[in-house]
C-alpha cells in the first residue's frame, strides 16, 4: 500500500537511534488500510512568535519554537497548526532527540496582520588624516505595525556588513543603534 498523505517514511536519523516500547498489545484487524495505533503521549514545550527579515522581504511571519521535554524521541512527522478553531495548515517536525535543550522552529505562514516597513538612507563622507578616508554611512530604520490586538514580539533579522581578517584597510562601526544587535552565533539554515 502507498503510505497515507502526509505521512513520513521512515528513515536514518543521523544524530540517535530509538525504539518506542509500548505499555501493551493491540490487535489490528486485516482490513488491507491503514490503521492508526497510538502509542503513547509525550510534552512537548510550544511558544509562539513571530519573525521578519525586512532586507529581504516586507512580511513577518509566524513561528513555533518546539522543544521536546519528554525522555522519548520525536521522530518526523506531520503536525496540524490551529489557531482557535481555525485550521492554519498540516507541516512537518523534525526529529528531536530526547530532552533536547535545542529548540525547532516550524514556520507558519505569513501574518498579515502585522506590517513591517524597512527605510534606509545613505551617504558618502571624507575624513580621517589629509582626507584620505571615506565613509559609508547607513542608517537603517525598520518600523513594525501590529495590529492583532494583542501584544506581539518579533524576531528582527537583519544583515550586518562583514570584513574578512585580510582586509586592512576596511572597518564596520556600528553607532547609535536602539534597540542593540544581537549577534546569531547558532547557525540558520546552515549559514551564521
Amino acid at each position: 500500500l502507498a503510505l497515507p498523505a502526509q505521512c513520513a517514511a521512515v528513515a536514518p536519523v543521523n544524530a540517535f537511534d530509538y525504539r518506542y516500547t509500548a505499555d501493551g498489545v493491540v490487535d489490528v484487524p486485516s482490513t488491507g488500510s491503514w490503521t492508526m495505533v497510538p502509542v503513547m503521549a509525550c510534552p512537548v514545550g510550544l511558544t509562539p512568535g513571530y519573525v521578519c527579515v525586512p532586507s529581504v522581504e516586507a512580511k513577518v511571519y509566524r513561528t513555533m519554537m518546539v522543544a521536546n521535554r519528554s525522555p522519548h524521541a520525536l521522530l518526523r512527522g506531520p503536525v496540524d497548526v490551529t489557531l482557535g478553531d481555525a485550521f492554519l495548515l498540516t507541516t512537518m517536525v523534525p526529529p528531536i532527540p530526547p530532552g533536547a535543550d535545542q529548540q525547532h522552529r516550524l514556520g507558519l505562514g505569513v501574518e498579515e496582520a502585522i506590517k513591517v516597513a524597512r527605510k534606509t538612507q545613505y551617504k558618502e563622507t571624507t575624513g580621517g588624516l589629509f582626507a584620505g578616508a571615506t565613509a559609508l554611512v547607513h542608517d537603517v530604520e525598520v518600523e513594525l505595525n501590529n495590529r492583532l490586538g494583542t501584544p506581539a514580539t518579533v524576531e528582527v533579522l537583519e544583515r550586518v556588513p562583514f570584513v574578512p581578517g585580510t582586509e586592512k584597510d576596511l572597518k564596520v562601526e556600528e553607532s547609535n543603534v536602539s534597540p542593540p544587535w544581537e549577534k546569531v552565533e547558532t547557525p540558520l539554515d546552515g549559514a551564521v
